[in-house]
C-alpha cells in the first residue's frame, strides 16, 4: 500500500492551496492527527476526497484499521455533500480495529469531483497511552458508471491517545549539605542535594522519565535521579562546580510521560566564589572586663556578605608587659576566637583576664569565605581602665578618690627599683598619650607625673558606648530673668561642651553672685562652677570625668547683681572634651520667662557636705521666709526673710546655724513661706 509522508502531504495541500495540485488526488483523514486525553476524550475523524482521480466519485469501499486498545470507533455517513444522503452505507467489521465501509450515493447523482465520505467518532479507551496509525486502504473506487476511477492515493492519518494526563513536577529545592546555615548560597567543592515531587499517573513512569539540568552545579544537562521513591526524585553533587562562579544557578527538572506531555519546575541557587576585601576601620576601645570593637559597615566588602568575626592574641604579664609584644592573627584561623557579629558596625566584647588584646577582624559571607588581612583589620587595647587599681573588693571599673587615687599616692614618686614600688600604679606613660592607650610602664620606670595624668583623666571615666556626643556647635543664650538677674542657658548641641569661661565687665560699685541653673543637677558628672568677683563675672564651669558632655538644654549658670543693669555684655570661651577651644552660637532670640507658679527645688547636691544649694521661683514680688529646721523642729538657721522679686532665686547653706557653728550630721527641713505658697524640702547632711 503507498504512503506519503507527513512532509509529502504537506506539500500536496501547499500546491492544492496555489492550485497546481491536479498531480495528486488523495483520500485523506481530515484532521490527519487526532489527539484524545483526559480533558478531551473524544473526537471525530472525516474521511475525505480532495479530487483529482479519473472520474467522479459515485461509490467507495475502504479498509480501516487502528489500535482499539487506545480507542473505540463508530463510523457515520458525512454531515456535508452528496455521500450525506448515500443510498447504500455499510460498516462492516473485519477484526478489532478494523473494518471495511462501503457507500454509494445512489440514483442519478453524477457523483462528486470532491468532497467527505464518511466521519469516524473515536473515543479514548481509559488509562490508554500510546499513538495509532488510522491506516486508509482503498478497495474500491467508482464512477457513476461502475467504473474504476483511477490515480486516487489514500493518506494514513494518526491517532494519540493519552487518558494519564500530563506529569506534575513541583516542590523542586536545592539544599546545601556543607552550609547548615543557608540553603541560598554555594561555592564550589560544597555538596549539594536536589530534590523534586514528580507524579504521573503511568505505572510505568519511573525514573527514566525524569531529568534534571545540573550543568550550574557541574553536572550535565540531562541527569536521571539518582533515587525516585514515593514521588521524590532525588539528585545529590558530592563537590559542585559552579558556573558561572558567581551569579544566579537555576536547576530545572522535567518529567516525560510515554504520550510525550511534559511539565517541568526549578529552584535556583546563588553561586559565590569570590571572598570579601579586608575589613577597614577597625577600632578598638578599652572597657571595664570588655573591648569596645568598631569597624566600617561590610556591605561595600562582599556581594554576599554576612557578618564579622574577630580573632585575638594577648600580650601576656599584666600589668608590666616585659615581653615582646605579640602579632596579630593574620587570618581566620590564627590566634583565639573573640566574637561573631551580624548586623551592626559595634559591638561590646565581654572578656575577662586583664590584659592587652591584639584585635584582628575578618568578613565572611554567605558561604563562610573569608577576607584577607588589611592595613585596616587591626587594633589593639586593655581591657582595663587605666587607674582603676582598687576597690572595695578589688577593681571595679571606675577610678574614684578613695580607693585608686589614694594608691597612686601612696607609691607616687618611687622608681620600679623601690621595695615600695606598686607595678599596679604604673600605667604611664601610654603609645598615644591617651589615657585609653596601651600603657608602656618600662619607657620611664617610675611612678609619675605621666601616671597622674592618666588616672586624672580617667576620674571617673564611663564606656565610650555611654557617651552622648550630640555633636555641631553648641547654642548658648545670655538672657535678662528679672531686672537684677541674667542667666546662660544651653539651647542645643551640649554633647562636646566639656568646660566655659563666662566673663562680663560690671559696672563700678555693682557687684555680683553666680549660682548653678538648673540644668546642671541634671548632669550625669560632678560639676565644678567659681567666679572670681574681683573680675566682675569671671565663672569658670567645667564637669568631671573624661567626655563628660553636656546633656539636654537649660540654665547653665545663673548672674545676681547688686544692682538693676539694662544690658550686660558677656564673653563665652568654651572647650571640649580634649580642653581645645570650641565655637559657640548665641542665640539673642531665646527669651527667659518668668516663672508661672511659686516653686520650692530640691536642694543640691543632697546628701551634702559641708554647703547646699536652695532654689526658689516666685511668679511675682512677694514676702518670703525660708528657713533650716531640725528633726526635731528646733530653728536651725534663717537663710531667707525679706520682700524678694519674681523671678528665680538661689540660696547656699554652708551648714552652720545661725551663730555659725557646724551643725551635727542628720536629716534638716527646709519650709518656705512666701504669701499664700508654702512648700518644704528634706536635707540629709554626711560628714
Amino acid at each position: 500500500m503507498k504512503k506519503f509522508t507527513r512532509l509529502q502531504l504537506l506539500a500536496a495541500m501547499f500546491l492544492a492551496i496555489l492550485g497546481t495540485a491536479s498531480a495528486y488526488a488523495d483520500i485523506v483523514c481530515v484532521p490527519d492527527l487526532l489527539v484524545l486525553d483526559a480533558a478531551n476524550p473524544a473526537g471525530e475523524v472525516v474521511i475525505d476526497y480532495t479530487g483529482g482521480g479519473s472520474a467522479n466519485v459515485f461509490g467507495y469501499s475502504l479498509d480501516i484499521v487502528w489500535d482499539n486498545t487506545l480507542a473505540t470507533a463508530v463510523f457515520a455517513l458525512p454531515d456535508n455533500g452528496p455521500f450525506s444522503g448515500a443510498a447504500t452505507f455499510f460498516v462492516v467489521p473485519i477484526a478489532p480495529g478494523h473494518v471495511r465501509v462501503d457507500a454509494a450515493i445512489g440514483g442519478a447523482d453524477p457523483g462528486i469531483t470532491s468532497g467527505e465520505l464518511c466521519k469516524v467518532t473515536f473515543t479514548a479507551v481509559a488509562s490508554a497511552v500510546g499513538t495509532s496509525v488510522i491506516d486508509l486502504t482503498i478497495e474500491k473506487l467508482r464512477d457513476p458508471d461502475n467504473q474504476d476511477v483511477t490515480g486516487v492515493t489514500a493518506v494514513d492519518g494518526q491517532l494519540d491517545v493519552d487518558m494519564l494526563g500530563a506529569p506534575s513536577v513541583t516542590d523542586v529545592l536545592i539544599v546545601n549539605d556543607t552550609l547548615g546555615h543557608t540553603d541560598d548560597f554555594v561555592k564550589d567543592t560544597d555538596s549539594i542535594t536536589v530534590t523534586a515531587n514528580v507524579i504521573d499517573d503511568d505505572v510505568d513512569f519511573d525514573e527514566t522519565n525524569i531529568a534534571a539540568d545540573l550543568t550550574g552545579l557541574g553536572g550535565g544537562a540531562t541527569v536521571e535521579p539518582d533515587s525516585y521513591v514515593a514521588s521524590i526524585a532525588t539528585w545529590t553533587i558530592a563537590s559542585a562546580v559552579c558556573s558561572p562562579a558567581d551569579g544566579l544557578l537555576t536547576v530545572t527538572v522535567t518529567a516525560t510521560d510515554a504520550g510525550s506531555n511534559t511539565a517541568n519546575d526549578s529552584d535556583t541557587i546563588t553561586a559565590d566564589n569570590t571572598a570579601p576585601t579586608p575589613l577597614s576601620g577597625t577600632g578598638v576601645l578599652p572597657g571595664h572586663e570588655q573591648l569596645h570593637l568598631s569597624w566600617t559597615d561590610i556591605s561595600g566588602n562582599d556581594d554576599n556578605p554576612m557578618g564579622v568575626e574577630f580573632r585575638y592574641a594577648v600580650w601576656g604579664e599584666y600589668p608590666v608587659y616585659d615581653i615582646a609584644p605579640p602579632a596579630y592573627p593574620d587570618d581566620y584561623t590564627e590566634g583565639d576566637f573573640a566574637v561573631q557579629v551580624t548586623s551592626g558596625t559595634t559591638t561590646d566584647w565581654p572578656v575577662a583576664g586583664r590584659d592587652i588584646y591584639y584585635v584582628a577582624g575578618f568578613v565572611y559571607d554567605m558561604v563562610l569565605q573569608y577576607s584577607a588581612t588589611g592595613a585596616e583589620n587591626q587594633g589593639r587595647a586593655t581591657n582595663y581602665w587605666l587607674g582603676d587599681v582598687a576597690g572595695p573588693s578589688g577593681v571595679d571599673g571606675i577610678v574614684d578618690v578613695l580607693h585608686d587615687i589614694t594608691q597612686l599616692g601612696d607609691t607616687y614618686g618611687l622608681p620600679d627599683t623601690d621595695g615600695d614600688f606598686d607595678e599596679f600604679c604604673d600605667v604611664g606613660p601610654t603609645d598615644t598619650g591617651s589615657p585609653r592607650g596601651v600603657p608602656m610602664p618600662n619607657d620611664d620606670h617610675e611612678i609619675g607625673f605621666e601616671d597622674m595624668m592618666v588616672f586624672a583623666l580617667n576620674y571617673s571615666v564611663v564606656t565610650p558606648s555611654t557617651k552622648d556626643l550630640t555633636g555641631g556647635t553648641p547654642i548658648l543664650a545670655w538672657q535678662q530673668v528679672s531686672e537684677k538677674t541674667w542667666a546662660l542657658s544651653l539651647v542645643a548641641n551640649g554633647g562636646d561642651l566639656q568646660g566655659l569661661n563666662l566673663r562680663a565687665d560690671l559696672p563700678a560699685g555693682v557687684g555680683c553672685t553666680v549660682a548653678a541653673g538648673d540644668l546642671l543637677a541634671d548632669q550625669s558628672a560632678p560639676f565644678f562652677l567659681r567666679n572670681m568677683p574681683r573680675h566682675g563675672v569671671d565663672a569658670g564651669l567645667a564637669l568631671f570625668g573624661r567626655g563628660a558632655g553636656f546633656s539636654g538644654s537649660g540654665e547653665l549658670v545663673r548672674v545676681t547683681l547688686s544692682e538693676p543693669v539694662t544690658e550686660l555684655e558677656v564673653a563665652v570661651t568654651a572647650r571640649d572634651a580634649d580642653n581645645k577651644g570650641l565655637d559657640v552660637e548665641m542665640d539673642a532670640s531665646q527669651a527667659a520667662a518668668v516663672p508661672a507658679v511659686a516653686n520650692l527645688s530640691q536642694n543640691y547636691p543632697n546628701p551634702f557636705n559641708p554647703s547646699t544649694t536652695l532654689t526658689f521661683e516666685l511668679p511675682q514680688e512677694r514676702q518670703v521666709h525660708l528657713a533650716v529646721y531640725a528633726l526635731d523642729g528646733t530653728l536651725v538657721r534663717t537663710l531667707v526673710s525679706g520682700q524678694r522679686e519674681a523671678g528665680r532665686h538661689e540660696v547656699i547653706w554652708d551648714g552652720r546655724d545661725d551663730a555659725g557653728r557646724s551643725v551635727a550630721t542628720g536629716t534638716y527641713f527646709a519650709p518656705v513661706r512666701a504669701g499664700d505658697f508654702s512648700q518644704i524640702r528634706k536635707m540629709v547632711l554626711l560628714k
